[in-house]
């Protein structure tokens, strides 16, 4: 049975889905959806990309040399910059880490798309701009499951964050498998530049961050 001070009833606090009974949540899941599978997508284009280039230069042999180069530079600036990320989500406003942080990663998207579609692209810029994204999402990751538990009431906050991070896993299927649909009819650079575009949609997550951040509550479970 419910305490008397509980808001929910005892069967909401085991939900697994009970956090979506808060509309700020399932705004902020849309655009957690949206930036997880537009980021396995990118990766999944950079990959095709990578040994596009290798044939390119004429040297197809070296595809595999590009893509642990490639792997590298997304390796290296998100395992150290986590710690850097984590600081910066404890010192500052959360919502403005989250919005500085993927309207940077829209703009090296769209760097990126434009290099590719005008065929300017070479094997360093997308080193460089590789490890650039892999940086920035060291500095989204850490607010974002920060503020996960303050958009629902402390029963739900399990559920928003087992949810969270299910989306964020599942963007190693589902964004390939989206990435391989789409490179055939659009072509690498048309992927990268639906990527880059997402970066809009994206800050979605904007709204209930700041009210989250703003007031340290929840906006009330519509059933």
């Amino acid at each position: 049975m419910a305490s008397a001070s509980s808001p929910l009833p005892a069967t909401e606090s085991v939900h697994p889905l009970g956090a979506f009974r808060y509309p700020d949540f399932r705004i902020f899941f849309a655009g957690l959806v949206l930036a997880s599978q537009s980021a396995g997508m990118q990766r999944f284009a950079i990959g095709v990309l990578a040994v596009q280039l290798a044939i390119r230069d004429g040297t197809p042999e070296h595809g595999a040399l590009y893509l642990g180069l490639i792997g590298l530079a997304s390796l290296a600036p998100g395992f150290f910059g986590g710690i850097f990320g984590g600081i910066a989500a404890d010192r500052f406003d959360r919502r403005r880490v989250i919005g500085v942080a993927r309207a940077s990663s829209a703009v090296v998207g769209g760097v990126l798309a434009i290099l590719t579609i005008g065929g300017q692209i070479t094997i360093l810029h997308l080193v460089v701009l590789a490890g650039l994204q892999s940086g920035l999402s060291s500095f989204d990751a850490p607010p974002r499951f920060a503020l996960l538990p303050r958009l629902v009431n402390p029963a739900a906050a399990f559920s928003a964050m087992g949810l969270g991070r299910m989306t964020m896993q599942s963007q190693n299927l589902v964004g390939p498998l989206l990435g391989g649909a789409l490179v055939l009819p659009l072509g690498v650079g048309g992927v990268l530049a639906v990527c880059a575009a997402s970066g809009r949609g994206r800050c979605a997550t904007r709204r209930p961050a700041a009210r989250a951040t703003r007031r340290g509550g929840v906006a009330p479970a519509r059933v």
